[in-house]
């Protein structure tokens, strides 16, 4: 009898690299440069991407009926049985290759799920060993970069910079989320939950990579051959860039009465985003922050976002148990001034 495969899934959550690790898996698997124990989902093995980044957001769709559905979702949305069928393909294909083989995915949209017992029971028939990976970044540094995700996005509105606002908005406080998160996922007694630190400084575009690999393989990830490790994907746009941004939407939404203007002011918004995103890309990874350096939070709002998360703190302590002594994660914490 053929042996399972593993699987190894990031689940996020948002604003953690996860579509850097989309692309430079997808970009791998077409280069045929990922050694054949490790299979990546693409092609006939997973749902069409809405471009060349295959992430696996689709598994979302195991847990939800259609009302229950992201609101943002750039791809199809498919029936649970489908992407079960899916899940079972990959890990077929997987099993041919051998003992020892591990299907990644990438599904930032399931960390907070609620009814993870469902999936975790579909991935019980067809893998053996299964991880599931969390990148912890600092709260302060994920809020506002999620803020400048809200302005980049125009069908979200987004009036302003007020990060603390953003954050009140939502029906469950960011620390009390990763703390039943944690928990949820935890409590299998069959599912590994590794978290992995994400950093502000670094170097290049493989240090999250090889940090989340290295859960894969226990190894520095194959590099590609085009200049992935020297740029960012979603890189940040200067302070004037985003206020330019939010007086288009504004006026968007003011104009909401007469759609042809609507129109004519989504198109222009979209003009200057790439402009100024093309810009920023073509700086390098290393510059990342030229330019975005005077948009900073008040010490105010750095507090206010740190108490907010002051559980989630704990929560990782806890579940990082004694590998909270290991570098990175006194870097990462060193970071926080903890």
């Amino acid at each position: 009898m053929t042996a399972k495969p593993d699987v190894v899934i990031h689940i996020g959550p948002m604003k953690t690299g996860t579509t850097a690790l989309g692309y430079y898996f997808s970009v791998a698997t077409e280069l045929g440069i990922l050694p054949p124990p490790v299979l990546y989902p693409t092609g006939d093995l997973w749902f069409p991407p809405a471009g060349r980044i295959v992430k696996h957001n689709a598994l979302f769709d195991f847990f939800a009926e259609d009302s229950d559905q992201p609101r943002f979702r750039k791809t199809a949305i498919q029936s649970p049985a489908d992407v079960e069928e899916r899940v079972a393909r990959a890990a077929a294909a997987a099993a041919q290759r051998g003992s020892g083989s591990t299907v990644v995915f990438v599904s930032e949209t399931i960390s907070s799920r609620t009814n993870a017992s469902v999936l975790v029971a579909m991935l019980r028939k067809y893998f053996g060993r299964i991880r599931v990976v969390f990148a912890v970044r600092s709260p302060v540094a994920a809020e506002k970069s999620m803020l400048v995700h809200r302005i980049k996005d125009w069908r979200i509105n987004q009036p302003d910079f007020d990060v603390v606002t953003m954050m009140n908005a939502r029906t469950e406080l960011p620390g009390e989320r990763y703390v039943r998160m944690f928990k949820r996922w935890s409590a299998f007694s069959d599912v590994e939950l590794i978290l992995i630190p994400y950093f502000e400084d670094d170097l290049d575009g493989y240090s999250s990579v090889d940090r989340f690999y290295a859960v894969v393989a226990g190894v520095p990830a194959p590099r590609l051959k085009d200049d992935f490790g020297s740029r960012r994907l979603h890189p940040s746009l200067p302070l004037a860039s985003l206020k330019r941004l939010i007086t288009l939407k504004n006026l968007g939404r003011v104009a909401r009465v007469l759609p042809p203007v609507a129109a004519i002011i989504k198109r222009l918004f979209s003009a200057v985003l790439g402009a100024d995103r093309e810009k920023t890309v073509v700086r390098g990874f290393a510059e990342r922050n030229v330019g975005h350096g005077d948009w900073e939070l008040s010490a105010a709002e750095e507090n206010a976002i740190r108490s907010l998360y002051a559980p989630s703190y704990a929560a990782v302590r806890k579940t990082l148990g004694p590998q909270i002594d290991s570098p990175d994660w006194q870097k990462w914490f060193a970071a926080e001034g903890m």
